[in-house]
C-alpha cells in the first residue's frame, strides 16, 4: 500500500498553493476529480491580496489577458447609483492560472486527476479513492488537507457545517466593448440575489450573476437591463452554471478537526461581499503547508489563519452593507468602496 505524509485533495489553486509550500522531504499526494488544467467559471480577476502573491511568479505573464487592468466600477440599478472607484485589479484567464501552478509544483509530488476522495479513516490513517475507471484503493496518510472547493467531500468526512448554496450563471456575451478597462458589479433587486458582473475578457465579455431562481427568464431581464443601459446589442455566445456557496456568519468557517485541515472554499474562506476566492485560497493553501511543516497542523493552523478569518470577516461586514439597498446607497455615497 503507498503511504504519504499529506493527500491534498483539490488541485486548484488552495490544493496548489499548499503543495508548492511543503518540504521537500514530504511524500505528497495531490488528486483532483476533474481534468487538469482545471477551468472554473469564475470572474478571473485577481484582488491586491492575490497581486501581492503572484507577482513575483516569473510566468505569471502568462496568465494575463487583454485588458490586463481593469478598474472596479459599481452600477446599482435599485438606487439609479453609478460609481467608478480607483481599486484595480488584474485580468486573468483562469485556466492558464492552473496550468502554471501545476508547471510550478515540485517534481517529487504525485499529482492525479480524475480521482476523488470517498473516505478517511482517521483511526488507521487510511484514505480511500475513486479513481476514473470506477475503482477504489486505499492509501495511507498522516494528514489530509481538504482543497476541494464548494462541495468538498472533505468537508463532509469531518461533519463540517453545510453552506448556503447559490446558483452561479456565467455567460459569454458579444456586444459590448470587450476593451473597456472597466469591470462592473451590477446591483439588482429584480434579476440577482446577490448581484452580477460585467468583466471584458479579450475578444468577448463575460456577464455573470448569483440567482437563487433557476428561471432563465430572470437571466434574460438582467441582459435586457445590461443592453437598455449600454445601448447595445447582445449576443450570448455560451451559457454555463455551476454552484457558489458562501458563509453567512462566522460560524460556517471550519478549518478542520483532527489530522484533516480545510483550506480555500472548503473551509469557507470565501468573500461574502464579491465571491472572490483567488486570494483565500493562495493565503490559506499556503498556511495550512506551513502548518504541517512546524509539526501540531491543526493549531499551527489555526494561528497561521487569525489575519485571513480578520478579513474575511470584515467582508462579512461589507457584504451586509452591499446586499441592503439602503446602506448600500450610503455606502456607495460615502466613497468607503
Amino acid at each position: 500500500m503507498e503511504s504519504y505524509d499529506v493527500v491534498i485533495v483539490g488541485a486548484g489553486p488552495t490544493g496548489c498553493s499548499a503543495a508548492s509550500e511543503l518540504d521537500e522531504g514530504r511524500r505528497i499526494l495531490l488528486i483532483d476529480s476533474g481534468p487538469l488544467p482545471q477551468s472554473k467559471h469564475c470572474g478571473g480577476l485577481l484582488n491586491e491580496d492575490s497581486i501581492k502573491i503572484v507577482e513575483g511568479w516569473g510566468d505569471i505573464q502568462k496568465a494575463l489577458i487583454s485588458p490586463i487592468h481593469l478598474r472596479l466600477g459599481y452600477i446599482d440599478f435599485d438606487n439609479d447609483l453609478i460609481y467608478e472607484t480607483k481599486r484595480v485589479f488584474w485580468n486573468i484567464n483562469r485556466r492558464r492560472l492552473s496550468e502554471i501552478q501545476l508547471v510550478k509544483l515540485p517534481p517529487h509530488i504525485d499529482v492525479k486527476n480524475h480521482t476523488r476522495l470517498i473516505g478517511y479513516d482517521e483511526n488507521q490513517n487510511l484514505v480511500t479513492l475513486m479513481e476514473r475507471n470506477g475503482l477504489k484503493r486505499k492509501v495511507e496518510a498522516c494528514y489530509v488537507l481538504g482543497a476541494d472547493g464548494v462541495d468538498s467531500e472533505t468537508r463532509r468526512t469531518v461533519k463540517g457545517r453545510d453552506l448556503k448554496k447559490h446558483l452561479l450563471i456565467q455567460m459569454r456575451v458579444r456586444g459590448l466593448d470587450p476593451n473597456e478597462e472597466t469591470a462592473w458589479f451590477i446591483y439588482d433587486r429584480e434579476t440577482t440575489c446577490k448581484y452580477a458582473w460585467i468583466i471584458p475578457k479579450g475578444d468577448h465579455v463575460i456577464v455573470g450573476t448569483i440567482q437563487d431562481d433557476p428561471d432563465l427568464s430572470v437571466t434574460e431581464r438582467l441582459l435586457t437591463k445590461i443592453s437598455e443601459f449600454f445601448g447595445a446589442e447582445l449576443e450570448v455566445l455560451t451559457r454555463e452554471g455551476s454552484y457558489a456557496h458562501c458563509i453567512t456568519d462566522m460560524d460556517d468557517v471550519m478549518l478542520g478537526k483532527g489530522s484533516v485541515l480545510l483550506a480555500g472554499e472548503a473551509a469557507g474562506f470565501i468573500s461574502p461581499s464579491s465571491f472572490e476566492g483567488i486570494s483565500y485560497a493562495l493565503q490559506s493553501g499556503a498556511a495550512a503547508a506551513h502548518a504541517f511543516n512546524d509539526g501540531n497542523p491543526l493549531n499551527m493552523y489555526r494561528e497561521a489563519c487569525v489575519p485571513i478569518l480578520e478579513r474575511l470577516e470584515t467582508q462579512l461586514r461589507k457584504a451586509r452593507r452591499l446586499f441592503d439597498e439602503d446602506l448600500r446607497r450610503r455606502y456607495l455615497e460615502s466613497g468607503m468602496h
